[in-house]
């Protein structure tokens, strides 16, 4: 595993990276959205959600938001790093 970096998370950051990526990845997809439509955001998009998550989790309120308000934190988040896909969310 040389290379490769270990990432660890506590219970509260895995709980809130999985709220705030599934609340990410509908808003910029749509409910109806296919399981592959999802496979390929989650592929394409990982690595920058990572990044994202990583530089802010040691904010509790970043932490609390992503747990308790995932979809407004969502929607900040698309603003900031995905302004792309405003078009297609509005």
């Amino acid at each position: 595993m040389d290379g490769v970096e270990k990432i660890s998370y506590s219970a509260e950051e895995m709980r809130a990276k999985a709220n705030l990526q599934v609340a990410l990845m509908l808003l910029l997809l749509g409910d109806g959205a296919t399981t592959e439509e999802k496979d390929n955001w989650i592929n394409t998009n990982s690595e920058k959600f990572r990044i994202i998550f990583e530089e802010r989790k040691s904010d509790p309120e970043f932490l609390r938001r992503s747990t308790e308000e995932p979809q407004n934190l969502a929607q900040e988040l698309v603003k900031e790093f995905w302004p792309e896909s405003l078009k297609r969310v509005a």
